[in-house]
């Protein structure tokens, strides 16, 4: 099975973009620098598990999935009707 499109940069930013926040707000909310949430929304940088955690808190995601996707450990399940 393929794993995901979306890497973890790509899911962080459109949950916080999908929720209308800015990344001062986002970074505040969650207590990630604005500079190093820019890093990782721009695959410079790898987050360590506190700091998705804490976004994952910020942004309404699951914890364990964003900590996985970020591992690259996350795997989707299948849906009715997939192949």
């Amino acid at each position: 099975m393929a794993g995901l499109e979306d890497e973890f940069g790509d899911v962080v930013r459109k949950a916080r973009e999908g929720l209308g926040l800015s990344p001062e707000e986002t970074a505040r909310r969650s207590g990630v620098s604005s500079e190093r949430l820019a890093a990782l929304e721009s695959y410079q940088a790898s987050p360590t598990r506190e700091e998705s955690d804490a976004l994952a808190r910020s942004l309404g995601l699951g914890r364990e999935a964003l900590w996985r996707i970020a591992a690259g450990e996350y795997r989707p399940v299948a849906g009715p009707g997939a192949p």
